[in-house]
């Protein structure tokens, strides 16, 4: 039995270039969320530089009123390795969100050429289904013509019939399909489905996919995060050092006076604490649970990539080997041609059987396109998966 070999290739920037084919509303979304991300991302970097607290008070009596101003801050400068932790779980978790943020971008853009291609298949089906219509009836036509010389009986011409109907059926199914899947296009992108020019999609080696695969790399940085959300944790329970000051400034008037009596102080030092709580001991558990968590995760992960990685590819193999016994039977129908043309010439076959075979023929590269655009949606699906850097 011949071997059947399928290129290995390197892949090649892919989902980058699709992002223009998104409408503007998806397209805004996901710059906001990127736009989110960063934000988010430097906020919780800072969240550890305590705010200044500034309050103005005026109270009025029947007899005094007083004005009061307070500025206070209270800022720690050593929470027992917590302000590095702190700094490392928002790097740690911005890289997490990045990772999510590509996620949903990659699934958006192979929406966009999944419907593409689906879209170009079904132009095929519906061709190919025209073709076998075409055909049903020169068979229809020959069925008829012999059950009225009294060669075969009825039931003959009534398959053939049945055949023609389950076609038109079929066509019809086709179409609204067709319908469908356009709308489903037009909700993501401004384009025509026959303007979007698809990418090269050759499949990728299984160390590829998984050096550059996004959920793989997201598992990855949801450990560092949750591992530098355990270190915060434990460092919260432990001593911290703190730099406090207050200014303080009053006005205090008796209405009957014309003398206000003016109140001035401030103060500043610095304080050590550590709290003390009956959850400590819980937190901690929690956090390593959820670490020791997100290393299985990672892990599980691996195992469905590798998996899903072998799945995609033995369906190439299958569509690889399906396209090998089309060719095959193409290379037949051609000989099959040249014979009825002869046959047609010498009297013994009619031009209706050599449109039949002609348009069999066709038929067969129509499955042969078909089988292509099968090929390449499987290969999509490795490619959605997948970071665009080389």
């Amino acid at each position: 039995m011949k071997k059947l070999l399928i290129p290995v290739f390197s892949a090649v920037t892919l989902f980058g270039g699709g992002y223009k084919y998104l409408n503007h509303e998806n397209q805004n979304i996901l710059s906001i969320q990127k736009k989110l991300d960063i934000v988010n991302t430097q906020k919780l970097k800072n969240s550890w530089i305590k705010p200044v607290v500034a309050s103005y008070t005026y109270t009025k009596g029947k007899t005094v009123k007083s004005i009061y101003y307070k500025i206070s801050l209270s800022q720690p400068v050593f929470k027992s390795g917590g302000i590095y932790f702190a700094i490392k779980y928002a790097d740690a978790n911005g890289k997490f969100m990045k990772l999510s943020t590509s996620i949903s971008q990659n699934s958006l853009i192979k929406r966009v050429y999944e419907l593409v291609l689906n879209l170009k298949k079904l132009d095929i089906e519906i061709k190919k289904t025209k073709l076998g219509i075409k055909n049903s009836k020169f068979d229809i036509k020959r069925k008829k013509e012999r059950f009225l010389s009294g060669d075969d009986d009825i039931s003959f011409l009534n398959k053939a019939m049945l055949n023609k109907n389950n076609l038109d059926l079929k066509l019809e199914e086709l179409k609204t399909t067709h319908k469908k899947l356009e709308k489903s296009f037009n909700n993501i992108s401004p384009y025509s489905y026959h303007d979007i020019k698809l990418p090269t999609l050759q499949i990728v080696s299984k160390k590829e996919f998984f050096k550059k695969n996004l959920e793989l790399k997201s598992s990855k940085a949801n450990i560092s995060k949750q591992n530098e959300l355990k270190n915060m944790t434990i460092s919260s329970y432990l001593p911290t050092v703190s730099l406090f000051g207050n200014y303080n400034y009053r006005k205090t008037k008796v209405l009957v006076s014309r003398d206000w009596q003016k109140d001035e102080f401030k103060n500043y030092g610095v304080m050590i604490s550590m709290p003390i709580s009956v959850n400590e001991g819980r937190d901690m558990e929690i956090r390593k649970l959820e670490a020791l968590k997100a290393k299985l995760s990672y892990r599980q992960k691996q195992r469905e990539i590798k998996n899903e990685y072998e799945t995609i590819y033995e369906n190439i193999k299958l569509l690889s080997a399906k396209e090998r016994v089309t060719r095959d039977s193409l290379t037949l129908y051609s000989k099959l041609i040249r014979t009825t043309e002869n046959a047609v010439k010498g009297g013994d076959k009619t031009r209706l059987d050599l449109k039949t075979a002609l348009n069999s023929k066709r038929s067969l590269e129509y499955d042969l396109s078909i089988l292509s655009y099968e090929k390449k949606l499987e290969i999509l699906k490795l490619y959605e998966k997948m970071s665009d850097e080389i």
